[in-house]
């Protein structure tokens, strides 16, 4: 359990239609969630993550927000990760705007705060 007024956040990879489509057009294999060959588990953010924090924090307390829309580093697309860039900055505003962020936000995350 959190402090009162103390923040939970849970980052996690989202699950677009525009990674399927980049992934498909590269001939890349998308992996969605499981083990990673030789490698980690995968877990992509999902309504089932953002329940366990509604049960606990209560649904005015979770809220849900997008990140790294145009940072890909596994489509080698880095760049805009620098400090002060111009795209990095443009990424920000970007995965703000509801609708188009959902489309090609990299991550997804939960966030709870204990009231």
């Amino acid at each position: 359990m959190l402090k009162p007024e103390g923040t939970f956040i849970n980052y996690s990879l989202n699950k677009t239609p525009m990674n399927h489509i980049i992934y498909f057009l590269l001939g890349k294999k998308f992996h969605g969630e499981g083990k990673v060959e030789e490698s980690f588990f995968l877990n992509r953010a999902n309504i089932a993550q953002k329940e366990i924090l509604v049960d606990f924090y209560g649904r005015k307390n979770v809220v849900e927000s997008y990140s790294e829309c145009f940072f890909h580093p596994d489509l080698r697309l880095t760049f805009s990760g620098r400090k002060n860039n111009f795209l990095g900055i443009l990424d920000y505003y970007y995965s703000k705007i509801y609708g188009l962020n959902t489309l090609l936000a990299r991550q997804k995350n939960f966030a709870a705060i204990r009231r």
